[in-house]
């Protein structure tokens, strides 16, 4: 297997974001192929659906909204993964991860935050289930508050045990509300 967290990892201009997040994942799974990998883990991002609205739950399910260069060299990601899948048979999982922190850092985070013993957990669900097929996932904790209906990874058995609520009152004494038409 290969677990391919490469490229660039925030907003930018597209130049090096086509170069690392497009082309770069098209000769990621060139090479799978060529050498026979059987499954890929993909860090996706949650900005591959970014132009939904706070207000709204999504699943995995949902359609692709990028809200950027970078959401849109991860949206890329995941159809190409698709299209591997399809062909050649080559297994992934696209975790669309939220906000990967040792702790959530501002009030956004309560609904976004993965922590690093989840990040772990779900990896290591997503290299051992005996059927990964082509999955879309969601890399989140148990947070009580989430813009994702995660129910997708369910069949990969993952179970998420941390969560950002503990960090709630110290966040909201420390940071102002969200912007929720952002």
């Amino acid at each position: 297997a290969v677990v391919h967290f490469g490229g660039v990892s925030v907003e930018g201009p597209f130049g090096p974001i086509l170069q690392a997040n497009i082309i770069g994942m098209y000769n990621l799974y060139e090479a799978a192929r060529k050498q026979g990998t059987q499954r890929i883990i993909f860090a996706s991002s949650n900005h591959a659906t970014g132009f939904y609205k706070q207000s709204e739950t999504i699943t995995p399910l949902a359609n692709p909204r990028p809200d950027g260069n970078y959401g849109v060299s991860k949206a890329f990601g995941e159809d190409i993964s698709r299209f591997y899948f399809d062909r050649y048979g080559i297994e992934t999982a696209c975790l669309r991860i939220g906000s990967c922190f040792p702790e959530p850092i501002d009030r956004r985070m309560l609904a976004s935050w993965l922590s690093f013993g989840d990040l772990y957990r779900l990896l290591t669900a997503c290299l051992t289930t005996p059927v990964l097929g082509h999955s879309i996932i969601y890399g989140m904790s148990k947070n009580s508050v989430t813009w994702w209906d995660n129910w997708p990874a369910n069949h990969i058995g993952y179970v998420a045990q941390d969560s950002a609520d503990s960090y709630r009152e110290a966040l909201y004494a420390k940071t102002s509300a969200p912007n929720l038409a952002d």
